[in-house]
Order: C-alpha cells, then sequence, then structure tokens
C-alpha cells in the first residue's frame, strides 16, 4: 500500500502517467487528497494525505519490525486506543476550528497510529489462518 500511495509522481516522471489517474481513483476512497494536505515528490502530488501516508508507513514498519509480545497475544486494546488518541484528537480539533494542524503533525500522528496496527493484526491473521487450515483438514 505505502509503495502504490507513493507511485503517482514516479509513474509521471517515468512517462507512464496515465496510470496516476488509477492509483488517485483507487486512494480517492479512502483519503480527501487535497493538494495543500498532501506531500508532494518530483513535482507530483503522491496519492494520499499526510496522515494516511504516515498510516502507511506506520503499517509497513511495525511488519517489519513485529515481533510476537512474550504474552503471545495481541496487546491489550488500551493500546491501540492510545495510539489512535493522537490521531483522533488532532482530526477533532482541527474539525472544530480550535487550531490548524501542520502536514507534520499529521505524519506523525498516522505514522504513530500506523506502527501499532501490526500488533492487533498479524495475530488476528494467524488465528484465522489456523482456523482456516483445521478446517480444511477436518471439515466436518
Amino acid at each position: 500500500m505505502l509503495l502504490a500511495a507513493l507511485s503517482p509522481p514516479f509513474l509521471q516522471y517515468a512517462g507512464m502517467g496515465s496510470l496516476t489517474g488509477y492509483a488517485y481513483h483507487v486512494f480517492s476512497r479512502v483519503c480527501h487528497q487535497i493538494p495543500s494536505r498532501s506531500p508532494a515528490l518530483l513535482g507530483g502530488m503522491v496519492a494520499v494525505c499526510f496522515r494516511c501516508l504516515g498510516i502507511y508507513a506506520g503499517l509497513f514498519l511495525g511488519c517489519l519490525f513485529y515481533r510476537q509480545p512474550a504474552s503471545g497475544g495481541m496487546p491489550k486494546p488500551h493500546l491501540l486506543l492510545a495510539a489512535a488518541f493522537p490521531m483522533a484528537a488532532d482530526v477533532l480539533l482541527e474539525s472544530l476550528g480550535i487550531y490548524q494542524g501542520s502536514n507534520w503533525l499529521r505524519l506523525a500522528t498516522g505514522l504513530v497510529f500506523g506502527l501499532i496496527i501490526p500488533f492487533y493484526l498479524i495475530p488476528s491473521a494467524d488465528k484465522a489462518g489456523n482456523r482456516l487450515m483445521l478446517f480444511i483438514r477436518n471439515p466436518t
């Protein structure tokens, strides 16, 4: 996802600009893509805003450095809420017009949230995969 989000400026630079529209369209389903809130590379806008880019970068890094917790399962849910809180507070305070956040803050809060997601996603996927394997071996 991270590479796909970053791809439009590189595709444009490589002379494959016709493909950039697809990336923008796909990511428009999950991101507002406001130009002033989206990073630019090589003179072109990436397919997501700073916050979404932070989430995707965090997901990538979290998966890259994931280690199973000593407890063997997922961390407690309050850790996920704690990671989401800075991002949610930034969105809420900005939506209410209390303050105007910076793009670097959007990137940082997205990164914090994205980093924690693999610690919930990977054990869940592992558990689902184990259930599927049990079903395949013994479908009754």
